[in-house]
């Protein structure tokens, strides 16, 4: 397993390293060293996030090569292929190339690395990439060293990365410094592994940890073989050291991960029918965070009365296929509480079909289920709202044709939603095409639309009827305008009362003006908010219509400034308003006039 860094990328000199990502079907390009852009003439910005295949393909490039490469990565073997590839100007170019890959905690490959060295164009072979460099190469890209123990002189020789991976001086000798990194157990335990091969020629893995430099503890292993001479006697113990600490950080991280997503792990023993529950599995059902195990009778016994039957039927009919299978069911926590938990199981077989062994996932989900079903009881009640206020609701596609309509529709709009699905919404309106056209354009701009009225044409009704719609749209994942949604609620009775006290408005607008009389709105301080028509006494001075607004009625009115108050006082109290005589002067000329006026207060909810 790989464990190259960002850091080993960029320091490798004179080999090309490009490493890609794998998502799905999908290949990406996720870091290049200098060395590989020099020598294919792209700019580190042009190829991350690029697939390879449309940067240096070429008519001569052997994808079969590559890809069997990579098929051989996927089984946890490195390759080597050699390839004609393109730079980005175009030209030529060829490349031995070693591949190796990282991979996850289930042993798949995520990320493959690219180790390429440029050859000759015309005789692909590795004749610029030597055996001892090849060799410290693939060491520090497996994060691997190799090591020999003579049997005959006791000389302990290591490769160069053994010094990197220990942090080690090479010019001191290992041995000492060894046992200084190493704990005394560990030691004790190479030592005696080692001795022991060249004794019996046993094999050993001898596993070690450490505090880096860092700060960073660093997790790998030690083994060893013996090494024969051609007569069959020990002559030496040889070994690979294996630096471990990525996979061993990527362990840590991914029980982190399970931990905060609320999962553990379990593992079901058909043939003892025993349940093997992780850590993380225990402490979710409210035991001891600990590995532990319990009898299949007494797991089903914890499975709520009301899900049991259907959780153990999907159970058996899980046994039966090795496509992994989804069940959600209620348990009893260790509390006495139910907890919601969805299992996730994959069923492994023997050679004859028989199930053999289960392993699956356990997460707790009780507070997305018991919100969903909060949702789906408010979901109803909004249903229920809606259908009280005579509404529906609605979704039409990007270009305005219905897409769902809500069975409400026949009150509201006097069509069935079947009656409506695929018709444009100036079916409805009677738009003409290129209204409809402008107001889609103009949804799409502003992407929703709030409290917008519309007349319609309700079907079996010969009258007008009006609507109120509210929307917003409906994006995909590029973010991209694929239809709206929104709700639309009956307002006929209100929109034909407001136009009728509208046109009553205006009829005493006209009988006012006709009696040279004049209406006008105060504030609660008797300032001027709202003047219906101009009098004509008060035209070209600082009273003038579109100058009063916001000013006291005392301006008109010098001697009421004194009793302001007391007048406003006297309006609220009276529920009925009161009538005064006041005596109006137009600053202009100084003139006066007497005019009736009769003002009564405006109270809100509360009496104010």
């Amino acid at each position: 397993m790989v464990t190259l860094n960002s850091t080993d990328i960029h320091n490798l000199r004179g080999v090309g390293v490009l490493v890609t990502e794998k998502c799905g079907d999908q290949i990406s390009i996720v870091d290049v060293n200098d060395v590989d852009l020099h020598n294919c003439g792209f700019r580190r910005e042009e190829l991350i996030g690029k697939n390879p295949a449309d940067c240096f393909d070429s008519p001569d490039t052997e994808k079969d090569a590559i890809i069997r490469a990579q098929k051989s990565v996927e089984q946890g073997k490195a390759s080597h292929f050699t390839a004609r590839l393109r730079k980005k100007d175009g030209t030529p170019y060829a490349i031995s190339c070693m591949v190796t890959g990282h991979f996850d905690a289930e042993r798949d490959v995520f990320q493959y690395c690219y180790m390429s060295t440029v050859i000759d164009y015309n005789d692909p072979s590795l004749n610029t990439f030597g055996r001892t460099d090849m060799m410290t190469q693939a060491e520090k890209m497996t994060g691997s060293a190799s090591w020999r123990y003579s049997k005959a002189c006791r000389e302990f020789l290591v490769s160069k990365n053994f010094y990197t991976i220990f942090e080690l001086d090479p010019d001191i000798q290992v041995e000492p410094r060894l046992g200084e990194k190493l704990s005394k157990a560990e030691t004790d335990a190479l030592v005696n592994a080692t001795e022991n091969c060249l004794q019996t020629g046993e094999e050993f893995d001898v596993e070690y940890s450490f505090f880096a430099k860092d700060g960073n503890q660093r997790h790998g292993s030690v083994s060893g073989e013996a090494e024969r001479d051609e007569t069959g006697q020990i002559t030496a113990v040889i070994g690979v050291v294996r630096d471990l600490s990525a996979q061993a950080n990527l362990q840590t991280e991914h029980s982190m991960f399970l931990h905060a997503a609320k999962i553990g792990a379990m593992r079901v023993d058909f043939k003892n029918e025993v349940i093997s529950l992780s850590a993380d599995a225990a402490r979710l059902i409210g035991e001891e965070a600990t590995h532990m195990e319990i009898t299949l009778q007494d797991w089903r016994a914890r499975v709520h009365p009301e899900d049991r039957d259907k959780a153990y039927q999907e159970y058996e009919d899980g046994l039966s296929s090795d496509k992994t299978v989804i069940r959600l069911y209620r348990f009893r926590h260790a509390t006495g509480t139910w907890i919601w938990f969805e299992v996730r199981s994959t069923t492994v077989f023997d050679h004859d079909g028989k199930p053999t062994t289960l392993y699956a996932t356990l997460m707790d989900v009780d507070e997305r289920v018991r919100t969903r079903r909060k949702l789906e009881i408010n979901e109803e009640r909004f249903r229920d709202v809606i259908t009280y206020a005579n509404g529906c609701v609605f979704e039409i596609d990007a270009t305005g044709h219905f897409t769902y309509v809500s069975d409400t529709a026949n009150n509201v709009l006097g069509y069935k939603p079947a009656e409506l699905l695929g018709k444009p919404t100036n079916f409805l309106s009677k738009m003409s095409e290129d209204r409809h056209d402008k107001w889609l354009e103009k949804l799409h701009n502003d992407g929703d639309f709030t409290l917008v009225e519309q007349k319609i044409t309700k079907k079996g009704s010969a009258e007008d009827h009006w609507v109120s719609v509210t929307g917003s749209a409906i994006y995909d994942k590029n973010n991209k305008i694929t239809g709206f949604q929104g709700t639309l609620f009956d307002i006929t009775e209100r929109k034909l009362a407001n136009l009728k006290l509208l046109e009553n408005q205006k009829r005493l607008n006209d009988v006012v003006a006709t009696a040279q009389g004049w209406i006008f709105d105060l504030d609660e301080n008797g300032c001027f908010t709202y003047s219906s028509n101009q009098i004509a006494f008060f035209d070209d001075s600082d009273l003038s219509i579109d100058r009063l607004r916001g000013k006291p009625t005392y301006v008109m009115a010098p001697a009421l400034k004194d009793r302001h108050e007391e007048w406003l006082q006297a309006i609220q109290k009276s529920p009925d308003g009161i009538a005064s005589d006041i005596r109006l002067v137009s600053p202009k000329e100084n003139n006066e006039i007497w005019a009736r006026v009769h003002c009564a207060a405006q109270l809100d909810d509360d009496g104010l």
